[in-house]
């Protein structure tokens, strides 16, 4: 079965029946370089979306974090579930303190433009070189009720990183050390309709 396949039986909105993700999944994942090993969904809700990574990387382990403690009752095999904040850095540094790298992470968390940022700022350094990190539903940014006060929306935040990529090449000379750790080792940032791919680089040496 094809990703769409196994999303449409778990039923997680990521298949066509839903968001319509999965073909955009299939592009990006057909050019990974690396086995998958390890993946981080933010956002567990019902447990589909794990279920679905599990059986498409059978060697894979399958991490999920979310707020709500009932979602660890999605544990099984190879799924694991830990609890807490996707802002809160002191649980984010727990659960790479205990797993390490990640190959794929999948933000499908609460939405927020701020949520998304902080998370995406402190996990990026913790996806394995050539992995991907993924941002769904990025409609949001441009909902009034998922942009709190002045925060820039993460589309908005997106669309700066591009800059930094289009300039990195004359920058890395003359301005090496002004480039924060964050922009060295982005390789490429892909969009799809609500859903945006950031691509580390495999050998982030500038």
């Amino acid at each position: 079965m094809n990703l769409d396949e196994i999303a449409i039986k778990f039923g997680t909105d990521k298949s066509s029946l839903g968001h319509n993700y999965m073909s955009f999944y299939e592009t990006e994942f057909s050019s990974l370089k690396l086995e998958i090993r390890k993946i981080l969904e933010i956002g567990v809700y019902k447990g589909a979306s794990l279920e679905t990574w599990s059986e498409a990387f059978p060697k894979s382990e399958v991490w999920g974090i979310d707020i709500d403690p009932k979602t660890k009752k999605f544990e099984k095999d190879r799924i694991i579930v830990r609890v807490g904040d996707q802002t809160d850095e002191n649980f984010l540094q727990s659960v790479v303190d205990e797993v390490g790298q990640f190959d794929i992470i999948v933000d499908d968390g609460s939405h927020f433009s701020e949520d998304q940022i902080k998370s995406l700022e402190f996990l990026f350094p913790y996806v394995s070189l050539g992995g991907l990190y993924v941002i769904e539903d990025l409609q949001t940014s441009y909902e009034k009720n998922f942009v709190r006060g002045n925060v820039v929306s993460c589309m908005d935040y997106l669309k700066c990183l591009i800059g930094h990529l289009k300039r990195k090449s004359s920058i890395r000379k003359k301005h090496q050390k002004k480039c924060s750790n964050f922009e060295r080792h982005m390789r490429s940032i892909s969009f799809y309709p609500n859903i945006a791919f950031i691509r580390k680089s495999m050998e982030p040496k500038f």
